[in-house]
């Protein structure tokens, strides 16, 4: 309102109350307005799968250090304050305004300092709780988003432990927090005023930047290179799981950490100069190697994340700036490592030129296709960090030298102890991590598709990958050794030892014999729901071989059996067998003429058959019974029908029957097929079976 002071004057009380009770709401809805601040697509995003799973902790970021020397508990706390204070954004919380998911400034909330008691705690239970605490949900729309806590193992040894959610900070804000803690805290101590300058830009500029950006023609030029570079059928990654991918992600996540021997290191930083890359690319090249060995997939999109500061101004915002890009990889026609890694520099070059580009705008413009099983474009994920030791060296280039020199004799050092993202985004990360020279990495997986052994497999894989890769990278990728010197020997030496020693003087039927000691109630055959166990097996064959047995069956004499599949037609084959005899297949499909033919070459004297199949009116006995028949030849032969229930009424004996039979004697004749002529009996011996 513009009302001039006579205007005002000359208004009645009643007109004067409503026009401040309309100035006081005016005030009212720009402070409102002031309290509500747009959010980036990478902020929306992380929203939105906050409210599907509110419980989750997958994107969650932990960071933890170790401090040895006394602390001035007081002076911490003040410091966290003056963050807090610098930082509005470290104190908000998210929810649905107008429509739309908003940042809400909240000035009634503050950090504190979470202190913790854990003396004679190992590191193994230290770093087991700091991952429990960060395991926790955090609420974004009651905050707060960031817990600091402080474990005291001693009087001079503590840790200190950052448990944040990424919607409000992304790795690069929280080492900024972390520097500017450690020097507001050590300007406490000294008693000095706030020793830095104005913060940067605020997390709501750069998203103005973002949107203005992507509504010029250089969020176009963005969109350009990503739509081709993502054309086609996308990839999905198809490593081995142990178990089945659930029907939604859980993002229910572990680590498995490992070390690159220093010669390792050595030797990659050797090859990264020689080849004119920079060490991110060339383990990023290694590991996109190892996961085409893995899946066989020879078009592979692995993400990284890009810092998303791309602009100087932009370096020391503190939010969620940094923004996943592809690396797309074709390995058609199994390239050299050093074919692959050449396309790989010029995939990353062209992914950091447009990193600017918000990664959820993509996918909802490409629209692939969906499934939440897993997350959209790329389910694995190349991380490359420097955890760093801050001491009071790192205030000298901030042109705070009297500063250090104050606190340089209490010798204040944070040393990283914990460091990364909790939870599993994505079915698998990879994190190598740079520190001093030395380079150590991390495996992050979803462990509802992977077992702890299997990752830890993985890393063995990995890490022989890598030794042959700086040994000869001019090999083809699918040259490149994986297996350990204990897998290959398992592979070459143990699994082929297939050697066994077998009993060279026992005949087959004296094995099943064997077996029905071993097992005689387990099932030996089934067939149309009926079954055997072993021990029936076994004693209906041998009242059967002393049928045959009395017939003057004895070794190599020929059996005919002539029977449809049944349980029946295995205890016949296994009578003639325990008999001493050997057995002489004859199908009962056969013509009328070759039947004729087999029973007259083979000379047998008995023939073991079904009742429907000889048609004899005699055989509808359920006991055997012997028919004496004319085969045309003028010799006899005794039919034996064995038909379903056949010794319903036998009480005879079941024992093993004694045999003379040798592994050199005959076990069964076959016939050819007779496509050269005449059919012809070949015959075998119980040793060669």
């Amino acid at each position: 309102m513009n009302e001039s002071p006579k205007k005002l004057a000359n208004l009645s009380p009643e007109a004067k109350r409503a026009l401040l009770a309309q100035l006081l709401q005016e005030r009212a809805k720009g402070n409102e307005s002031r309290a509500w601040l747009p959010i980036s697509h990478n902020q929306k995003a992380l929203w939105f799968l906050y409210r599907l799973a509110p419980q989750s902790a997958a994107y969650n970021l932990l960071y933890a250090a170790r401090i040895r020397s006394d602390l001035d508990l007081g002076s911490l706390q003040r410091a966290i304050h003056t963050l807090t204070q610098r930082y509005p954004i470290l104190t908000s919380t998210y929810s649905m305004h107008d429509g739309q998911p908003m940042q809400r400034l909240q000035n009634n909330l503050t950090l504190s300092l979470e202190e913790r008691d854990a003396p004679n705690w190992s590191q193994h239970d230290l770093t087991q709780q700091l991952y429990k605490e960060s395991n926790c949900p955090i609420d974004l729309e009651q905050g707060l988003i960031m817990r600091i806590q402080l474990y005291k193992c001693s009087a001079e040894d503590y840790i200190l432990g950052f448990i944040a959610h990424h919607i409000a900070v992304d790795f690069w804000a929280l080492d900024i927090l972390v520097d500017e803690l450690y020097i507001f805290y050590v300007a406490e101590k000294a008693g000095l005023s706030s020793p830095l300058p104005k913060p940067g830009p605020e997390n709501a500029e750069y998203v103005q930047w973002q949107k203005t950006m992507l509504a010029a023609s250089e969020g176009e030029q963005h969109w350009a290179y990503w739509q081709q570079e993502l054309s086609g059928e996308l990839p999905v990654l198809n490593l081995p799981t142990d178990r089945p991918r659930p029907p939604a992600q859980t993002y229910k996540g572990a680590s498995h950490s490992f070390a690159l021997s220093d010669d390792i290191a050595k030797s990659l930083r050797l090859l990264a100069s020689s080849e004119k890359v920079t060490l991110f690319t060339l383990m990023l090249a290694a590991y996109q190697t190892l996961l085409f060995r893995y899946t066989n997939q020879e078009d592979l999109i692995i993400g990284t994340t890009a810092l998303g500061r791309s602009r100087a101004d932009f370096e020391r915002v503190i939010g969620y700036l940094a923004n996943p890009v592809m690396v797309r990889a074709g390995v058609t026609g199994n390239p050299t490592f050093k074919e692959l890694l050449g396309q790989t520099r010029s995939t990353v070059i062209g992914a950091l030129e447009h990193q600017d580009f918000p990664f959820p705008l993509l996918v909802e413009r490409l629209q692939p296709r969906r499934d939440p099983s897993y997350s959209p474009l790329y389910q694995t994920l190349f991380i490359w960090d420097r955890p760093r030791t801050r001491n009071n060296q790192d205030l000298v280039p901030l042109g705070l030298e009297e500063l250090s020199q104050q606190i340089a004799q209490e010798d204040i050092t944070l040393e990283p102890f914990v460091y990364g993202q909790q939870g599993a985004p994505f079915d698998l990360t990879l994190t190598i991590f740079e520190s001093d020279g030395a380079l150590t990495a991390d495996f992050r997986y979803n462990t509802d598709l992977f077992e702890p052994a299997t990752i830890a497999r993985m890393e063995q894989h990995f890490q022989v990958l890598l030794a042959s890769i700086v040994t000869n990278p001019q090999q083809h990728l699918q040259n490149l050794p994986l297996l350990t010197n204990q897998e290959q020997h398992q592979l070459l030496v143990e699994w082929n030892d297939t050697q066994n020693e077998f009993p060279d003087r026992a005949c087959l039927h004296q094995l099943i014999e064997a077996q029905v000691e071993r097992t005689p109630d387990n099932i030996a055959l089934s067939f149309e729901g009926q079954t055997r166990t072993y021990r029936e097996l076994n004693s209906e064959a041998n009242q059967l071989a002393y049928i045959l047995q009395a017939e003057g069956v004895g070794p190599d004499t020929l059996i005919g059996i002539c029977m449809e599949r049944s349980l029946e037609m295995v205890v016949a084959l296994l009578a003639i067998l325990k008999a001493g005899g050997a057995y002489v297949p004859i199908d009962p499909t056969y013509p009328q003429e070759r039947l004729n033919y087999m029973i007259e070459d083979s000379r047998i004297p008995i023939l073991l058959t079904q009742s429907h199949l000889w048609g004899s009116t005699d055989a509808i006995n359920r006991v055997p019974t012997i028919h004496a028949i004319n085969c045309g030849g003028g010799g006899g032969i005794k039919v034996i029908c064995i038909d379903q229930g056949w010794n319903a009424n036998l009480t005879g004996n079941d024992q093993n029957p004694a045999s003379v039979v040798q592994p050199d004697n005959l076990i069964y004749m076959i016939y050819t097929s007779g496509s050269t002529g005449k059919p012809k009996g070949v015959m075998n011996i119980h040793r060669a079976v």
